[in-house]
């Protein structure tokens, strides 16, 4: 995600909501409004990616969203494009708002998950 810090990242979908498998693709949300921006970044990276559009359901509608599709040390990963507009309008998932979490959400519940593995002797590292 901090690939995309200046695109404002959110993390999304099945991880983010804790009901992730091992095969689900890491889903995130960006924002910018000059689309072609976002994969010069994972042009930049040396990354090989797919572009799809993606059907996301807002409030009361429909749109079509370009997504780009890649996989990063061995997990598939999506980063869907938002406009600056839509940034803040949560898609929604099931009909109610999709779980997101911004980079310092991310960060403090790994962080958490870290501290609550240590604390009961399983030493996992995140």
């Amino acid at each position: 995600m901090r690939w995309f810090k200046e695109f404002l990242p959110y993390l999304a979908g099945a991880v983010a909501d804790d009901t992730a498998t091992l095969s689900t693709p890491i889903s995130i949300h960006v924002s910018c409004d000059a689309v072609e921006t976002v994969p010069e970044v994972l042009s930049w990276h040396g990354m090989d990616f797919g572009i799809a559009k993606r059907c996301v359901k807002f409030s009361k509608h429909f749109m079509y969203l370009s997504t780009l599709i890649f996989c990063y040390e061995n997990c598939g990963v999506e980063v869907t494009i938002f406009t600056l507009r839509q940034q803040y309008q949560c898609p929604k998932s099931k009909n109610r708002r999709a779980q997101r979490m911004n980079i310092k959400t991310l960060t403090d519940s790994l962080q958490q998950n870290q501290q609550s593995s240590e604390n009961n002797g399983y030493g996992i590292s995140v």
